[in-house]
């Protein structure tokens, strides 16, 4: 039998306002998003998780000790689940990296859209090994990535057709994810 798993973004930081492309470890919650946290606490302890994987990023363990701190559920925190590095873009208004994307351009010293992907799916493998309801606190792109992935998209679809807002709480659909095409990592034979 599948996990239930539920993926929530982080709350809302300086830089997500100013829509502005953020360091993946970075980020300081705005004023806003400092107020987004009782509320999705509140709205996650109604769903009964088991476990809880957190990215380790500053503007999602705000979020992950809140939940941690009412639930008394321990947090796993994965550097897997970290926002895209999206290198030498970070800093950049997303309006300029979505044209350099569609220009088929990619970031030096980062990941781009397709490498993002194949981590979602790593993630996912890993996630259906589970049982119970799972939590991921994770950001944008990932998310986008990740539910994406579970509705067969390609990561260019998943980055147009897929939207997560800060703290907005999102079921994933396991159902109809063709496992086959999410690829394990294997060790190398030397």
């Amino acid at each position: 039998m599948l996990p239930e798993i539920f993926i929530i973004r982080h709350p809302e930081t300086i830089n997500n306002k100013e829509k502005i492309i953020e360091d993946p470890m970075g980020g300081d919650l705005s004023e806003y998003g400092k107020s987004q946290i009782h509320d999705a606490v509140k709205n996650l302890l109604s769903l009964e998780i088991s476990k809880v994987y957190s990215s380790d990023s500053a503007r999602c363990k705000e979020l992950a000790e809140a939940f941690s701190n009412e639930s008394e559920i321990s947090i796993n925190y994965d550097s897997m689940l970290r926002e895209v590095n999206s290198g030498d873009w970070i800093g950049m208004k997303k309006i300029e990296v979505k044209k350099l994307i569609a220009q088929n351009k990619k970031p030096r010293h980062g990941e781009d859209l397709d490498q993002l992907m194949q981590r979602a799916k790593v993630i996912l493998n890993k996630l259906i090994q589970e049982k119970g309801r799972i939590l991921l606190i994770t950001h944008g792109c990932l998310s986008k990535m990740i539910i994406g992935a579970t509705m067969n998209m390609n990561a260019y679809e998943a980055d147009e057709k897929v939207s997560i807002k800060n703290c907005q709480i999102i079921k994933l659909d396991l159902k109809n994810l063709e496992l086959k095409q999410i690829p394990l990592i294997q060790k190398r034979k030397n």
